[in-house]
């Protein structure tokens, strides 16, 4: 008698659309699993990805020099050429619906039927619905994702570097009370992947809760260190009644998540653990902690916000201010100040597509 081994799993194949940090890094702990590859579709920065590689600089995994993923291509269409089939695709792109919408820049690959589910990784509320729109009716399943990670890239994208740990919550979208075989998969797919290669990756079965539970701080911080041009602390010294207004603001943001039921007191809250709260209990996390919080030597945190408002790059203003706007004018509730706020980044908005536009036809 011969004595038989099992034959290695084939890998699993992943598509990424959105090679930047945060796609990067994911990226690494999928192939970190030992059960996936990444083929990442590369635009800016394919030259980077396919000769030095980048140097990743994390606390979890410790300094990795010329990291690549599996195969890069400059286009969705050369990913596709050769026949392969994806179990999933992975977008992680900012969402800027306002520019270019999900499902448009991802027709190729829809259209291809070789993704068998699609996971996204965006900041904002209502990230996924014309994505969504597009692949329910080819029954394909779409698993959306929030992360808390702090990643970033420097010195030309040579450089992304990721602080501490991540934690990501991913759910089946739309939510529902029943999923479908091909649904159910999809999540236990992305999450027991990115569980292998050593990422805090939960799911839930109402990620639009998640989503709000993340935009609080995305929508009250990322939309005033964008119109104010500093981080956080530099409000530390403000008086009491110049605090205020800004506190009513943020007060607006946090009672649309309850008055709307996606916050619920009790249910689960991330990225720390522990439970919702009250309103009150909300906002004084939200607003008084940050504005309270000791400053280090290097400064306040930049949200990605201003990072790109300095950079004259386009901001997720639909997605993290005007999508809370939207949902408060559909409950008919009253959120002045936030009104106003959102008007002043779609000014911000069209200054920074105005410049980048001159910048084209070289005014």
């Amino acid at each position: 008698m011969t004595a038989t081994t099992d034959a290695p799993a084939a890998p699993i194949d992943i598509l990424l659309v959105g090679l930047g940090s945060i796609g990067t890094v994911y990226a690494l702990l999928l192939e970190k699993s030992g059960r996936a590859r990444v083929t990442a579709v590369a635009r800016s920065n394919y030259e980077l990805y396919t000769t030095t590689g980048v140097k990743i600089d994390s606390d979890a995994l410790g300094v990795i020099e010329g990291w690549k993923p599996y195969r890069v291509f400059k286009s969705q269409e050369e990913a596709l050429a050769d026949g392969t089939r994806y179990a999933l695709g992975l977008l992680a792109t900012k969402a800027l619906p306002d520019i270019t919408r999900s499902s448009d820049l991802l027709s190729p690959a829809i259209a291809s039927g070789r993704v068998a589910a699609w996971a996204l990784i965006q900041n904002g509320l209502g990230v996924e619905g014309d994505l969504s729109a597009a692949l329910q009716p080819l029954g394909v399943p779409l698993v959306s994702s929030v992360a808390w990670i702090g990643s970033t890239t420097s010195d030309g994208g040579k450089l992304v570097t990721w602080r501490q740990k991540d934690t990501l919550v991913a759910g089946v979208y739309p939510p529902a009370k029943a999923y479908s075989a091909a649904e159910s998969a999809a999540l236990e797919l992305w999450t027991s992947l990115l569980k292998d290669g050593g990422s805090n990756a939960h799911s839930t079965d109402n990620i639009d809760s998640v989503r709000f539970g993340k935009n609080i701080w995305n929508a009250v911080w990322s939309s005033v260190q964008g119109l104010v041009g500093t981080p956080t602390p530099g409000l530390k010294e403000f008086a009491a009644e110049d605090l205020a207004p800004l506190r009513a603001f943020a007060r607006e943001v946090v009672s649309v998540g309850f008055e709307t039921g996606l916050l619920v007191p009790g249910a689960p809250s991330y990225p720390y653990g522990g439970k919702v709260g009250t309103v009150d209990e909300t906002l004084k996390t939200v607003f008084d902690g940050v504005i309270n919080q000791p400053v280090g030597p290097r400064g306040g945190y930049k949200m990605s916000l201003l990072v790109d408002v300095e950079n004259r790059r386009p901001i997720e203003v639909e997605v993290i201010t005007g999508a809370v706007l939207r949902l408060a004018r559909q409950h008919g509730i009253e959120t002045p100040l936030l009104a106003y706020t959102y008007s002043l980044l779609r000014g911000v908005q069209n200054g920074i597509l105005a410049e980048r536009k001159q910048k084209d036809v070289g005014v």
